[in-house]
């Protein structure tokens, strides 16, 4: 039986593909394959709510946190690029939504960049679904915070990626990635927070039994997504530009 949620994620799907603006975001200004599209089902959230409300449930929408009691979404007005989330097994669980505004129009309105449905993050890894088997073969996963990071790794051909959707990486995440290897290599975005978080997951998981490796890219790169921006770049590229991360005090 169809979901509410498996409905909307293909009518934002179909939408994607029909709207000129979106196809321009997604494999022009982010430089996604369109099987990345296809693969993540990528999508563009309709504009107009009263006309989605008529194939999708109302009720649901605003339970699932994607429309406001006054029958306005944010996500119409704002966070129209959308990524299902997927749970171990590939079934859908949420989505998480990217705005297409810029860093100085979202600062302006006091908006973050993402925002998902409801669904727990200490839960679930994105991209996992996909990653899995690559992982099992690889024995080794990387671990990235950002969805577009983890596709445009995975378009890369760094298929062994999951993305922690933030900085926060949980002991529910490392439970599920020792199921497939004991080697955990996480780069986290070129920033702050994302330098702080790894630090905090290093002290939290020193005896866990499971090898962690913390790198990072170029300081000329802010996370993978802008890296693979960069045309041309290449999974050799990628390998040989990491550099390792020790913490000693200092973010090396």
């Amino acid at each position: 039986m169809e979901t509410e949620l498996n409905k909307l994620i293909d009518i934002c799907h179909d939408n994607l593909k029909r709207t000129r603006v979106a196809k321009e975001y997604v494999l022009g200004e982010r430089n996604l394959s369109k099987d990345a599209v296809l693969r993540n089902r990528i999508g563009f959230f309709p504009r107009n709510i009263g006309k989605l409300t008529d194939h999708v449930s109302a009720e649901w929408l605003k339970l699932s946190g994607l429309m406001d009691y006054d029958g306005s979404s944010q996500y119409s007005n704002y966070y129209s690029i959308i990524f299902p989330i997927y749970d171990d097994y590939g079934e859908a669980i949420a989505i998480s939504a990217r705005t297409m505004l810029s860093t100085e129009e979202r600062e302006v309105l006091g908006i973050p960049k993402y925002k998902n449905s409801k669904f727990s993050k200490a839960q679930n890894l994105f991209g996992l679904h996909l990653a899995k088997e690559s992982i099992l073969r690889e024995q080794q996963v990387f671990v990235v915070e950002g969805n577009l990071d983890q596709i445009s790794m995975f378009d890369a051909g760094i298929t062994n990626t999951v993305a922690c959707c933030g900085t926060g990486f949980s002991r529910q995440h490392l439970i599920k990635l020792a199921r497939y290897t004991d080697k955990v290599t996480v780069m986290l975005d070129n920033d702050e927070a994302g330098r702080n978080s790894s630090e905090g997951i290093y002290n939290k998981n020193l005896s866990c039994g499971v090898n962690f490796r913390f790198v990072k890219l170029p300081d000329e790169y802010h996370d993978a997504g802008e890296y693979f921006l960069d045309n041309g770049k290449t999974m050799r590229d990628f390998r040989k530009d990491l550099t390792e991360v020790t913490f000693n005090g200092d973010w090396v």
